[in-house]
């Protein structure tokens, strides 16, 4: 494999990227983006991530290029390969930003530099070579299992956000108190069937429909 090579895998077939190998695979542990280092390097973590039943979704030397398809993949995990020539962390404030995934570095010298930025991007973990592939697993199942967690709390946190929203729309615009908008809120959701924060997020857009001239959705 040339090192300017991007290998992309799917677990089901007949999806294409542009100037893209395509790699199939049965649906797999953890899809892992596998992005900087040497191709040795990267070769050895595809190898213990195989044998423990995951699959390399992505791989790449370029960490640009990495950020780039892992937008159209959706790998469930990154591991991020630092090397002499790593110049600093904005790197790992992209792969926060847009690789919405956990970030696994594997580095033989995690200065305090290193970790400091790692920290602070949010980094999950850090492997330290040689690593052992039961090792590799244990840290990619926590680190999908912790990040599944964060987003759910993200979501919750932001489900009430529109919910404490909503009820206050509905308190100013009928006159009720809270207790009372949230039981028109909750019984509006039971009777669409659809869930509370959607809900609610259609009662949000409702108000500004109504502004418009439309009919109010309560």
């Amino acid at each position: 494999m040339r090192n300017d090579q991007t290998l992309v895998g799917h677990a089901v077939s007949g999806n294409k990227l542009p100037g893209h190998t395509i790699l199939r695979h049965t649906t797999p542990r953890w899809r892992v983006a596998l992005v900087g280092g040497t191709p040795p390097e990267r070769a050895n973590l595809g190898a213990a991530i195989s044998r423990h039943g995951g699959a390399v979704a992505v791989e790449t030397a370029s960490t640009g290029e990495g950020i780039r398809v892992m937008g159209h993949v959706r790998p469930d995990v990154a591991i991020v390969v630092i090397g002499p020539e790593w110049h600093g962390g904005s790197v790992l404030f992209r792969l926060r930003d847009e690789a919405h995934c956990p970030v696994v570095l594997n580095t033989g010298e995690p200065s305090r530099l290193l970790l400091d930025e790692a920290r602070e991007a949010g980094v999950v973990a850090c492997l330290v070579p040689p690593i052992r592939p039961l090792q590799l697993a244990a840290t990619l199942d926590l680190a999908v299992a912790r990040f599944r967690d964060a987003e759910a709390l993200r979501q919750r946190l932001a489900d009430r956000k529109v919910i404490e929203r909503a009820k206050g729309r509905l308190m100013a615009q009928y006159g009720l108190t809270e207790e009372q908008a949230f039981r028109r809120l909750r019984r509006a959701a039971m009777d669409a069937q659809r869930p509370l924060a959607e809900m609610a997020s259609a009662v949000l857009l409702s108000g500004t429909a109504r502004q418009q001239g439309h009919q109010d959705l309560l």
